[in-house]
């Protein structure tokens, strides 16, 4: 069995111990993951992505960016986001520039669990006034999930200083405590 196939595996001792194997062997192990993420399997895919989501540097970006915009799989294609948008799991922050990639995948995926990820993670980045156009797009999407809607609007109000005034007045009129409660309430 392969260091992949180990990380992959449903055994959860076993993938602990080849993540941590991989991670050892330095830019080796690196290698191997980042092949991974080209193997024909979707568990094998996904477990390397999910490498990356503890151990990668802004040297899996590539792969992962092949990951998150066209993996036939959504559930690897959400790994893959969540990997490139969450810096608490990592022990050192990416250093480039994600927004635009998560904004395209918001855009583009029609799968709504990879979009609410990608929601989430920009949620997660410094407040950026570009991301503000294709928020409010989200929000007024016909047959809008009201999962995505929420995460949505909690990512706008950090993102958009407008936005979060806007929401902070309809609470105050539908005498609501706080605007996470007048999400649901705006016209």
């Amino acid at each position: 069995m392969s260091l992949l196939e180990k990380l992959a595996s449903k055994d959860w001792r076993l993938a602990a111990e080849a993540a941590q194997s991989l991670y050892a062997t330095g830019d080796d192990g690196l290698q191997v993951v980042l092949a991974g993420l080209s193997d024909s399997r979707p568990r094998i895919r996904r477990a390397a992505v999910d490498w990356f989501d503890h151990y990668g540097d802004d040297r899996c970006l590539i792969g992962l960016t092949e990951r998150l915009l066209s993996d036939p799989v959504p559930k690897v294609r959400r790994a893959a986001v969540h990997s490139l948008g969450c810096d608490r799991c990592k022990g050192h922050p990416l250093r480039s520039d994600r927004a635009p990639l998560l904004l395209e995948v918001i855009q583009k995926d029609d799968n709504t669990a990879v979009r609410g990820e990608a929601i989430f993670a920009l949620s997660l980045l410094p407040a950026d006034p570009r991301v503000i156009p294709a928020l409010r797009a989200v929000l007024v999407e016909p047959e809008l999930d009201r999962k995505l809607y929420a995460a949505t609007h909690r990512a706008l109000r950090l993102h958009d200083p407008e936005y979060r005034r806007e929401t902070d007045a309809q609470a105050r009129v539908n005498q609501m405590p706080n605007a996470k409660d007048a999400a649901c309430h705006i016209s």
